[in-house]
């Protein structure tokens, strides 16, 4: 006669990811595709999101999205086939050109495009597809569209000349993962407290790659910002083998996208033993 304390095995199976909206299941894959600095197109089964993508010119040390896969986007060709919500996470132009999203959003009026008055303001448009978000420090603003839940939370922009920057963080929420992205965020850890992000069960951190190479800046992530993936962000393109060294010697696991529109899939976390 079995044992009623008897522990089984369970197969691997997606992971319930805990939410603040209840319990969501991991049905598909997370394909991330790199677009340019820390823009990312983001989908999960039949949702989509696309982050800090509309960049067309190099700006700076920085890149852009290529010519054939802006017109991809601007078509909804795939990868870019219906994209529920568009972010933005601050302003600066490696991160956003105003004209480049008001095109495609003119394109594209079932998007729902959300982020700070800054940025909301430069882009201008139709009200009903444009959301502005800018919460009291130490709260969230939530988005809901399709499916796809977002926080987004003040992050101060690094550096005491961007001290007027409205630069938002956020946490994305498709298809059953979850993803996090901090814009060019300080990297003072009283700035992350109050969101708790390390008890959120984050899948993928979307990171700016100089935080993983000094100590302070690991620890940081590894407090806060922790994810079973770290993605580094934002690295210019002339030093990608640089920093790819460096990442090899501090944070070898980190993943690293070398060009743009090369994409990567992350699955879903097992669920391990459970005692009956």
């Amino acid at each position: 006669m079995k044992n009623a304390t008897q522990r089984f095995k369970i197969l691997v199976i997606p992971l319930l990811l805990l939410s603040i909206h209840g319990l969501a299941v991991a049905e598909s894959d997370l394909e991330v595709t790199y677009l340019a600095n820390e823009g990312y197109l983001l989908r999960a089964g039949d949702q989509a999101v696309i982050i800090d993508g509309f960049v067309t010119e190099p700006y700076s040390i920085y890149g852009a999205v290529p010519p054939d896969a802006w017109a991809k986007m601007i078509a909804g060709e795939p990868p870019f086939e219906k994209i529920d919500v568009a972010l933005v996470s601050h302003i600066h132009r490696d991160h956003v050109q105003p004209d480049a999203a008001r095109t495609f959003l003119e394109r594209h009026p079932e998007t729902v495009f959300a982020s700070s008055p800054h940025v909301v303001d430069a882009v201008g448009g139709q009200a009903e597809s444009r959301r502005m978000y800018w919460p009291a420090p130490g709260t969230v603003g939530n988005l809901e569209h399709n499916g796809v839940r977002v926080q987004l939370f003040r992050l101060p922009h690094g550096g005491q000349r961007h001290k007027a920057i409205q630069n938002l963080g956020h946490v994305i929420e498709i298809g059953g993962f979850k993803i996090l992205h901090i814009g060019d965020a300080d990297g003072s850890e009283k700035n992350y407290e109050p969101y708790e992000l390390s008890a959120q069960g984050i899948d993928v951190a979307l990171v700016p790659y100089w935080f993983l190479l000094e100590t302070a800046g690991r620890e940081l992530v590894a407090n806060h910002l922790q994810g079973r993936f770290t993605v580094a962000s934002h690295v210019p393109p002339e030093q990608l083998d640089e920093v790819a060294e460096q990442l090899a010697r501090t944070m070898p696991e980190a993943v690293l996208f070398r060009s743009s529109m090369e994409s990567r899939r992350f699955h879903a976390a097992p669920i391990s033993e459970t005692p009956d």
